[in-house]
């Protein structure tokens, strides 16, 4: 048995925070919430144990979330390994130009 999550375990946890974005984000604070977010969590960590690879109780998986949030994401200029494609999905979802330069004239090289 691994602790490491499988790509079908992160895709079910992803969707869980999608439908809970008060736990995802942090913003249930009272006593009664805390109470209801551990029963989802220990709920939410029976589907993720059952689909195989990581074994982890509500608590174990609460730490995954918070793990995977605090993962810094590189710039497409940082990370040379993403292919000319991928570089360009990511510049162009932007939603404010880079410093120095407009969104006509940018031009994406290979390194």
């Amino acid at each position: 048995m691994t602790n490491h999550p499988t790509p079908a375990q992160i895709e079910t946890l992803v969707e869980f925070l999608e439908q809970n974005v008060g736990i995802a984000k942090g913003l249930l604070r009272t006593n009664q919430a805390k109470m209801e977010i551990k029963r989802q969590w220990a709920s939410v960590a029976i589907t993720l144990n059952s689909l195989g690879g990581a074994n982890k109780n509500g608590q174990g998986w609460a730490k995954e979330h918070q793990m995977t949030q605090s993962v810094p994401v590189a710039s497409p200029a940082e990370n040379v390994n993403l292919g000319l494609e991928n570089q360009a999905a990511v510049i162009g979802s932007c939603t404010s130009p880079i410093p120095g330069t407009s969104q006509d004239t940018l031009q994406i090289t290979s390194a």
